[in-house]
């Protein structure tokens, strides 16, 4: 749900979907300079310390890895290097 609510996000905006050279200190959130990227950067990978259950925390965990790994191919693919 993550991923795709980035992309629909920044879809929405008028973003670019993807810029793996973001640099998430100069881009400001719902600007054309947003990015799926950036919301993965800025807030998604966050949410996996914010639980406050143990369950919570394990499927907070397993999401969390499955969006690093998607971005992480997702920047391989983009740079030819996959």
């Amino acid at each position: 749900m993550g991923i795709g609510r980035a992309f629909l996000f920044a879809g929405e905006v008028g973003a670019r979907l993807h810029d793996k050279d973001i640099d998430v200190e100069k881009t400001k959130p719902y600007t054309k300079d947003d990015t799926a990227y950036r919301e993965f950067l800025v807030k998604l990978r966050h949410i996996k310390g914010r639980m406050t259950t143990a369950e919570g925390r394990r499927i907070a965990r397993e999401r969390h890895a499955f969006m690093a790994g998607f971005f992480a191919r997702l920047n391989r693919e983009t740079t030819g290097t996959l």
